[in-house]
């Protein structure tokens, strides 16, 4: 589509199709829409939100995992989006920021975040790609059948 809202267009027409036209083989050539119930159980309420000491200054993690700190946005994990983090002052000039009672990394004086724990295997810097899956290294048989024997 040429902009946003040609595009969420063409996508609710495409959900408009798949779950209320689409014939479904697993559901006896049914629509899902025709399948579907609404649960009887209700989501459980919100967690309140922590609560954090007046040295710490207070963020809530943007739906992208960053926070507005000194002016700047500053990562910090997309696992925290719409929670409030605590940011407090070390003696060193840098600056902890806590999710509840856990230190989850450093703010150093340039604005850059680093984490406490070890980076796991598939996590990824903002704007950088994804790593590239490993694909397998084996190859494959050829046929053997045409060697002279």
């Amino acid at each position: 589509a040429n902009n946003a809202p040609e595009q969420q267009a063409r996508f609710d027409d495409f959900r408009r199709h798949y779950n209320q036209e689409r014939p479904h083989e697993a559901l006896g050539q049914r629509p899902p829409a025709e399948a579907y119930t609404q649960s009887p159980r209700a989501m459980p309420p919100r967690a309140e939100d922590p609560w954090y000491d007046a040295d710490h200054e207070v963020r809530r993690v943007r739906s992208n995992g960053e926070i507005k700190w000194k002016g700047e946005f500053v990562f910090i994990g997309e696992t925290l989006v719409d929670e409030l983090v605590g940011v407090a002052e070390l003696n060193t000039g840098d600056y902890v920021v806590r999710f509840c009672d856990l230190d989850i990394g450093l703010i150093d004086r340039r604005g850059l975040f680093t984490r406490f724990a070890p980076p796991r295997e598939g996590l990824h810097e903002p704007g950088e790609e994804p790593a590239k899956p490993k694909l397998s290294g084996i190859m494959p048989v050829q046929n053997v059948d045409n060697h002279p024997g």
